[in-house]
């Protein structure tokens, strides 16, 4: 049912033109994480004014926002919870809140689930998502998925960090330089996405 309902989400957002990737647990999972979420998070390169786009193809997928006001909850928090009416599989949307998240879709990678061609966070992108969350969860895939590729563009993930920190006005380095202690993945080059 999983599988299926990633799908069927994937198609209705291209459908509505809405641009997207996968991003947590699944898009770890792709990535090289052993254990699958048994939720789905989408980022959308478009920001909260595009609720009644998403609304069309939440009902369309059978979704239902778990917010009382998806239009206020949406434009105070950047985010859409949803239920899958028929599975009760939880299906998040992320608005964009910054120029970053937009451009990351451009990196999405394509992968087949059933019959189409889902677009995944690129191993970069999903890091930068995941020390950005910063759980403890969140960090142990980042430090996964670092483990796992060795031709990672770790300039452009820093790079991309340190301008969220200044845009944000968070602490995002000490987070990812914490993963890179211990990990072989170095690579310092300037190669971009």
């Amino acid at each position: 049912m999983l599988q299926s309902l990633l799908e069927r989400t994937a198609r209705c957002l291209d459908k509505h033109g809405l641009p997207y990737m996968v991003i947590g647990g699944q898009a770890a999972f792709v990535h090289g994480k052993s254990r699958a979420s048994r939720d789905i998070g989408f980022a959308l390169g478009v920001g909260p004014e595009h609720i009644d786009v998403l609304c069309a193809v939440m009902d369309e997928v059978g979704l239902t926002s778990l917010a009382e006001s998806p239009n206020q909850y949406s434009r105070e928090n950047y985010v859409l919870p949803c239920l899958h009416r028929e599975s009760s599989v939880r299906v998040g949307f992320i608005f964009s809140l910054t120029g970053y998240e937009a451009r990351a879709i451009t990196h999405a990678i394509p992968r087949k689930v059933g019959d189409s061609m889902v677009l995944f966070a690129a191993p970069e992108d999903l890091i930068i998502e995941k020390v950005f969350a910063g759980g403890s969860q969140d960090l142990a895939d980042a430090k996964a998925i670092l483990s796992r590729h060795e031709d990672l563009k770790i300039d452009y993930v820093r790079e991309t960090l340190m301008e969220l920190e200044r845009e944000l006005g968070l602490v995002l380095m000490d987070r990812f330089e914490t993963l890179t202690g211990d990990s072989p993945n170095t690579d310092t080059s300037s190669k971009s996405l």
